[in-house]
Order: structure tokens, then C-alpha cells, then sequence
């Protein structure tokens, strides 16, 4: 492998790591307003 293959897929990796993590709430990060399921999640903690 060359090494644009490697930062390719590295960026493509991490891309797809910041995708699910900003797509999945979590209790630090104050979730989305269009989510109505945050007000519970947040409540529970």
C-alpha cells in the first residue's frame, strides 16, 4: 500500500467516526433540539 492509500483510509475512518459519534447523543454533549428523546435521556441522568 502507498502512503495515499493510507491517509485515505485514515481520513475515511475517522470521517466515519466523528459521523457516528456527533449522530449518536451522548450524555456530554448537550444533544439536538429536533431529538425528543434528549429530554428524557438528560432527565434519567
Amino acid at each position: 500500500m502507498t502512503l495515499h492509500t493510507i491517509v485515505y483510509l485514515v481520513v475515511v475512518s475517522l470521517s466515519l467516526s466523528l459521523a457516528y459519534l456527533i449522530g449518536k447523543p451522548s450524555p456530554t454533549v448537550p444533544a439536538p433540539p429536533q431529538q425528543p428523546e434528549a429530554g428524557d435521556k438528560q432527565e434519567a441522568w
